[in-house]
């Protein structure tokens, strides 16, 4: 990491050092694949920990692909990460003959879908054992759309399922999905009435047309435009606060391999309020995982960006213990902390209250959903008085636990980013 990279407290040097190590070391391994180096190989000292969280991360397929390329790993590595990659492949065919079948009662119900994330992903690697997943995610229309297709696959329909459901328990959790089995598969197919605090909400009133494609053809994987999957995996980044080192490798992996509008997508993001969290993604990708990778989010620095390129770093992937994938038995309270205001913290509105694009039902979260209609002018006012307060309460804890002021944090990204700045004009001339 630079030398600008903000510190932690002085407490338990042995512990920072140690994840500092891991972190790099892992993110080295995924940039080793990307690259093409056969010959990188982790160090002895630290290698069960570094196993842990490549599974954590979901990057087990790449030590696998590294291994099965002929790098020399330590017997109990190899051996694992072997399996992980094996297990990822017959993974991916079976969930390749389920695709098939959606793509084909799509086709004869005439229901414009795509698939997102999990096998469209994986295919976009070149190699089926690297990328795994556990659920297929399809996006359809609305209700009636999910159930159609789900009876013309034979998928069984859960019990009482409805488009809106009307208890609060199922408000809160089950809107705008229909959640089923294939197999080994959970199949999730989303619609346009989710809650206004989802990611899909937006995507699905603003390019609608990028996220439904008519059915047809043979491709197995019908996949949105290259720029409009990338503000898709933006979007989920910023759900689970790019926890997993896995869907970073996903955006470089599209951004490398695919031509893609990148006015667009920056305009896009910036629509959605998600400029900063853009460019520190590209940032992290640019500078750890491939330099093709072109930085994108351009516009004024803030305090913001200082945050993030701390949180997305090495040592903040390792640290980072609060989300989904993580099973230590004890997360730390500050980790926790972080989570729950991983909302506010994506989105780039300095002063929400004031926000003409309504982020307010979006930094709420859900646990207002069962008290007012999704995206409702109540909900609205509701987040005008709720979220401004919040959002000053958390700003005060999360510098309390980086142990750094705003203006810290603003110096921060501006050294890191101006310092990327020169390295490209060096590079240019």
């Amino acid at each position: 990491m630079p030398d600008t990279e903000i510190q932690p407290s002085r407490a338990n040097p042995q512990n920072r050092r140690q994840s500092r190590a891991t972190g790099e070391n892992l993110v080295a391994m995924a940039r080793a694949w990307l690259a093409g180096d056969r010959d990188w190989r982790p160090p002895e000292d630290g290698c069960a920990e570094l196993w842990r969280q490549a599974r954590k991360h979901g990057t087990d397929g790449i030590a696998g692909a590294l291994v099965s390329a002929g790098a020399q790993f330590p017997d109990d590595f190899r051996s694992r990460a072997f399996a992980s990659y094996c297990s990822n492949t017959m993974h991916f065919l079976q969930a390749l003959a389920v695709c098939r079948k959606i793509r084909e009662a799509a086709q004869l119900e005439g229901i414009p879908f795509s698939f997102v994330k999990g096998p469209a992903l994986a295919s976009a690697y070149g190699d089926d054992g690297i990328r795994g997943f556990g659920d297929l995610d399809v996006l359809v229309r609305n209700g009636d759309d999910a159930r159609r297709l789900a009876a013309s696959c034979g998928f069984v329909i859960p019990p009482g399922w409805r488009e809106v459901p009307s208890s609060a328990a199922r408000r809160l959790h089950g809107i705008g999905r229909l959640e089923t089995d294939a197999g080994p598969f959970t199949v999730e197919l989303a619609f346009g009435s989710l809650a206004a605090n989802e990611p899909l909400h937006s995507l699905c009133c603003h390019w609608a047309d990028r996220y439904l494609l008519p059915p047809g053809g043979a491709d197995p994987f019908p996949v949105p435009s290259a720029e409009a999957h990338l503000l898709f995996l933006l979007q989920h980044l910023g759900l689970h606060w790019c926890s997993r080192l896995i869907w970073l490798v996903d955006f470089a992996v599209i951004m490398r391999r695919n031509n893609f509008d990148s006015d667009w997508l920056e305009q896009a993001a910036a629509r959605l309020e998600m400029r900063r969290l853009l460019r520190a993604v590209t940032v992290f990708c640019h500078r750890h995982l491939d330099e093709a990778v072109g930085e994108l989010g351009r516009g004024p620095t803030g305090w913001k960006d200082g945050l993030f390129l701390s949180l997305i770093s090495p040592p903040g992937l390792v640290k980072g213990t609060f989300h989904k994938y993580n099973h230590d038995s004890a997360p730390r309270v500050p980790d926790f902390f972080l989570g729950v205001f991983e909302h506010v913290f994506a989105t780039d509105a300095l002063l929400p209250s004031f926000s003409a694009r309504r982020t307010a039902p979006r930094w709420t979260g859900a646990w207002l959903q069962h008290v007012v209609k999704p995206g409702g002018r109540m909900m609205v006012l509701v987040g005008l008085w709720v979220t401004p307060l919040l959002f000053l309460a958390m700003t005060a804890l999360v510098c309390a636990l980086l142990k750094q002021s705003p203006a810290a944090l603003l110096r921060m990204g501006r050294r890191e980013l101006s310092a990327g700045r020169e390295r490209l004009e060096i590079d240019g001339t």
